[in-house]
């Protein structure tokens, strides 16, 4: 399918909204919950995704109960592995139909099961004549960051995969975390021409804004102010319109990467970006199973990203 078209819609549209699925997350977070305790269900196909790893940390067994009361059926699901998606659909009681409308909370998946959905409706050749999804996300109260862990893995995770293309220049583009020297880590691994920066602000908090430059310090100090990029965090437009500028006049001579480190709402529009330009590559950078485990508590209403796919034929 294509990606026709995306539009940030506000989240009371949710309560007007017939869905044919509901994915969910079940970590150990409290704010899994958050998203479908809020909405009214009503007579969708209701799935959870739950972690295979961590089981009983913090909140992940009152997670599940809530769930499982509230008639969610469970896929175990690694978080180091992609979502089988086409299993999903096959839930559905008429997967056939012309137009399917498709609620995904992905405040607690880690970047490559939403990745993983993204590539899946842009490869596959499905029958409907339009599907919509609903990407949902509920921002936190702000936490410390904890002691960082070393680097497991960095790897590309968005649609098509070429690797570095030895024939061009490379430009890094990283949206930052609070996580210290995390980012200055993995740009001195892949040793860009050019590196990019962006970082949330305005946010809901500005300590976040305040803990990403003191964490970031070396990097940001490094670099040309002209490479620097500040974007609202809830306003996903204009985070995919910056991208968008940057990226269109970078490939032309640069092969490029995104490295989205910071918050999930960047990540999203950076693997939409490269959905609609396969030339351009989204990389996670994970410590693996010793990642730091963190309650996220939800703040304010989600932040919802409709994402339109279409027959190419129609859209050629």
């Amino acid at each position: 399918m294509e990606l026709i078209s995306t539009q940030q819609v506000p989240f009371d549209d949710l309560y007007i909204r017939n869905f044919d699925l509901v994915i969910a997350v079940s970590g150990y977070e409290s704010r899994s919950t958050y998203l479908v305790e809020k909405i009214k269900l009503q007579n969708e196909i209701r799935t959870v995704l739950a972690f295979e790893e961590k089981t009983d940390e913090l909140h992940r067994p009152e997670n599940d109960e809530k769930y499982r009361q509230m008639g969610f059926h469970f896929m175990m699901q690694s978080g180091n592995t992609a979502v089988d998606t086409d299993s999903l659909l096959h839930l559905l009681p008429d997967r056939y139909k012309e137009s399917l409308n498709i609620l995904i909370d992905y405040s607690c998946m880690t970047k490559l099961w939403y990745a993983s959905i993204i590539n899946y409706f842009i490869q596959s050749d499905l029958p409907n004549q339009n599907i919509s999804l609903y990407f949902s996300y509920t921002a936190s109260k702000y936490t410390e960051p904890k002691k960082p862990k070393p680097l497991s893995f960095a790897e590309p995770i968005s649609c098509v995969s070429h690797g570095i293309i030895k024939s061009k220049p490379l430009a890094l583009v990283i949206g930052l975390g609070y996580e210290k020297d995390r980012a200055e880590f993995f740009r001195k691994s892949l040793n860009p021409e050019e590196t990019y920066l962006f970082y949330a602000d305005p946010v809901d908090d500005n300590r976040f804004v305040e803990k990403v430059y003191i964490n970031n310090f070396k990097l940001i100090d490094q670099s040309h102010k002209n490479h620097v990029f500040s974007y609202p965090i809830r306003d996903l437009k204009k985070i995919d319109a910056l991208l968008t500028d940057l990226c269109l006049d970078l490939r032309l001579n640069y092969k490029i990467i995104l490295a989205p480190l910071g918050p999930k709402p960047f990540a999203l529009c950076c693997l939409l970006l490269a959905a609609r330009y396969p030339d351009i590559e989204v990389w996670r950078i994970s410590a693996g199973s010793s990642e730091s485990i963190y309650n996220r508590e939800p703040f304010g209403d989600p932040l919802v990203f409709r994402v339109d796919f279409g027959q190419e034929e129609d859209y050629a």
